[in-house]
This record gives structure tokens, C-alpha cells and sequence, in this order.
């Protein structure tokens, strides 16, 4: 029975069910809710086989301010994988990333680092102006993609980096982990900027744990 939701979702993704997306969108909070990694897992795949009727869906969820932060994780995943996938689909899979990620100032620079690992599997390069202005705004976790430097490499803007990485305190806790060989490169933090962030997770951490009593 454990296993019957995920294999009902890889049956509407071979049959390319369009008309299930919209309640298939209802299941991404799972990811932040209950830390559900089969939803942030299996379901882009699944939005990948259903292809580009999906991308208006999952540009509305994805761009959608009141949607909690990592639900909209799986929506940006899955836009990167159509837009791989699907040639034709690719601009309009780039741009939605690019419209959400334009709100960077507003957005949880979680999210906005799975925006930009997103962007940079696309080689999304017209992205870049819009990347830079995030990372110089210090919008973006870079546990989850690296550092500047890293995108323009994964975009084929740098050939190596051009300043060394920092990886004193480096804790991976992305699902990104191994799927971006650079990952975790980042500039060096100072004792305070260190201790501001195990705050900020910690407060995260006590976010989720009071979302599951109520």
C-alpha cells in the first residue's frame, strides 16, 4: 500500500495524463510538511514524462508567493527536466525559472539556490544577468547550487574558477548533493555570518517541528 500512490504517479506520467497535474500540485507541500522526499523525488520525473502541457501548472506554482518555500522545489526541478527533455519547450521552461527567481528579494534563498541549479542544468546563460543580481544581493543559499562562480562554469560562462573555495564549514543537507560536482563551493564565511546560519536553520528546523504538532 506504501507503494501504490508513487506507482499511480508513474502511471499518469507514461500515459501523459495533463488533466492530473493541477492534483498532483496539491501533494508538493508534502515536500515541507511531512519531508516527503518521493514527492520531491518521483514527481518531477512524472511531470517530466507528462512534458510541456505541465509547464504552464508548474510556472504558476513555482512563481505563487503563498506556496511554502520547498513545495515550490520539486515545481523548479521539474521545469528543468521538461525543458531538457523537450527542446521546444526549453525557453518557456527558462523563463518561468527566470520569472520566479525575479523575486529573489522576497524569497527564501533555498529556494532561490534550487531556482538557480535549475537555470544552470540549462545552460540558461541569457539567465545570468538575473543569477549575478541575486548572489550580489546575498539572496542565495549556496549550499544548494555553489557560488557565482560556479553557475557561469556550469553554464560554459568560466572554463575554472577564478578564486579558491571555502569549504571549512561546509554541511550538506541538499538533495543536490550529488548531482553537482561543485557543490558546496562558496566564499569564506566570518564567525558571525557562520553563527547567523546555524540560527536561521535551527529556526527552520523549529518551523517544521511546529507545523507537524498542530
Amino acid at each position: 500500500p506504501a507503494w501504490a500512490p508513487i506507482h499511480a504517479w508513474r502511471a499518469l506520467g507514461q500515459l501523459k495524463a495533463a488533466a492530473a497535474v493541477p492534483a498532483l500540485l496539491t501533494l508538493f507541500p508534502g515536500v515541507e510538511e511531512e519531508d516527503d522526499e518521493w514527492v520531491l523525488e518521483e514527481l518531477p520525473v512524472v511531470m517530466e514524462r507528462i512534458g510541456p502541457p505541465a509547464v504552464p501548472h508548474l510556472a504558476a506554482y513555482l512563481a505563487g508567493p503563498a506556496n511554502l518555500a520547498w513545495a515550490r522545489v520539486p515545481a523548479a526541478n521539474a521545469l528543468e527536466k521538461i525543458g531538457n527533455r523537450y527542446p521546444e519547450a526549453r525557453a518557456d521552461c527558462v523563463s518561468a525559472l527566470s520569472a520566479a527567481l525575479g523575486a529573489y528579494r522576497k524569497t527564501d534563498p533555498e529556494l532561490n539556490g534550487a531556482i538557480i541549479y535549475a537555470l544552470a542544468r540549462l545552460k540558461a546563460v541569457e539567465a545570468a544577468p538575473l543569477v549575478e543580481q541575486a548572489f550580489q544581493a546575498e539572496r542565495v543559499d549556496e549550499i544548494v547550487m555553489g557560488d557565482w562562480e560556479d553557475f557561469q562554469i556550469e553554464v560554459g560562462l568560466l572554463d575554472e574558477r577564478t578564486t579558491l573555495p571555502d569549504d571549512d564549514d561546509l554541511v550538506i543537507t541538499s538533495p543536490y548533493e550529488d548531482r553537482l560536482p561543485n557543490l558546496g563551493r562558496r566564499k569564506a564565511r566570518t564567525p558571525e555570518e557562520k553563527k547567523a546560519k546555524k540560527k536561521q536553520r535551527q529556526s527552520r528546523q523549529m518551523r517544521k517541528k511546529n507545523r507537524k504538532k498542530k
